[in-house]
């Protein structure tokens, strides 16, 4: 059993020469096999390189490369891994493993369940989140009667994007926000929200 609690199959990990760690840890992350490892660790402690290896140890193990999955945090440090992957592992395979940033892995299962979520293709990714907030305000306010739409234009996407940041630091849902609503501006916001 693992410091983590995580139950490790197998009596003994196989030796590895050559394995270029400082500690045990890293030993046992890049040699255990019972599945998922999360290599976590301050600057400089070898995360990059336990995670490199690793996956380097999968492939000498046989391991299909699609069965493979490299996560972490940004474009950057995918690039990078896959480079030193390529450099320490059969090319062919390595080129084969599956890398990505949270974000793009989040923006593939988002695309490959889009009916799960009632949307239609194409999903694009906004960078930048007031436009999105100000197209969803401009095709709400289209519902709106004239006299609120005069009331509404107070709402800008900006407010929009602070009273939505503020209701979900405190934990309020966009139907807890509709359930509640005591102006029709009360329910635009909730509607923008959800």
């Amino acid at each position: 059993k693992s410091p983590s609690g995580r139950v490790v199959s197998g009596t003994q990990p196989m030796a590895v020469a050559d394995l270029p760690v400082d500690d045990d840890s890293q030993r046992f992350a890049i040699t255990h096999g019972a599945g998922p490892a999360a290599v976590e660790g301050g600057a400089g402690t070898g995360k990059s390189s336990c995670v490199v290896h690793r996956a380097a140890y999968l492939l000498a193990q046989g391991i299909a490369p699609e069965k493979i999955l490299v996560i972490t945090h940004s474009n950057d440090c995918v690039k990078h891994l896959k480079t030193a992957l390529e450099a320490c592992a059969d090319r062919s395979l390595a080129q084969r493993v599956p890398f990505y940033c949270w974000h793009d892995l989040g923006f593939k299962l988002l695309k490959e369940n889009l009916s799960a979520i009632k949307r239609k293709p194409p999903v694009k990714v906004e960078s930048n989140p007031q436009k999105v907030l100000k197209r969803l305000l401009d095709k709400s306010k289209k519902d709106l009667d004239p006299t609120l739409l005069e009331l509404s234009e107070e709402l800008d996407e900006f407010t929009l994007s602070s009273l939505v940041s503020l209701y979900k630091a405190n934990l309020v849902s966009p139907r807890h926000l509709k359930e509640r609503a005591k102006t029709e501006i009360d329910e635009l916001v909730a509607r923008v929200f959800q």
